[in-house]
């Protein structure tokens, strides 16, 4: 079987730059202490450290999605637990989804 050739390291980095662009700010609601640590350093392996912002439960990634939506920066991810205090992972779903129903009537 033959495969593709894959793009030199340069092009790699090119599409991965311009992926990394694509991609806005990163919400994780995380009120785990370990796990946090965890995620941060995928997010710095994969060089998207510094996009995400870390909040400890759902009523703060609520109202920090707000605050960077209003102020214009994008949001293009919302990480939550399930089972967070405050909102649950579904309730913090359901409020974003309200405050971008209400930004768009």
């Amino acid at each position: 079987m033959n495969l593709p050739n894959l793009p030199d390291d340069d092009m790699q980095s090119q599409y991965s730059s311009a992926y990394m662009e694509a991609v806005g700010r990163i919400i994780i609601a995380e009120d785990q202490l370990h796990n946090i640590q965890v995620i941060k350093q995928q997010m710095e392996e994969i060089g998207r450290k510094d996009m995400c912002e870390f909040v400890y439960n759902g009523q703060e990634a609520v109202i920090r999605f707000s605050e960077l939506t209003l102020a214009g920066q994008y949001v293009s991810h919302v990480l939550t637990d399930f089972m967070m205090p405050r909102l649950n992972g579904i309730q913090t779903v359901q409020k974003i989804k309200e405050f971008i129903a209400e930004r768009n009537s």
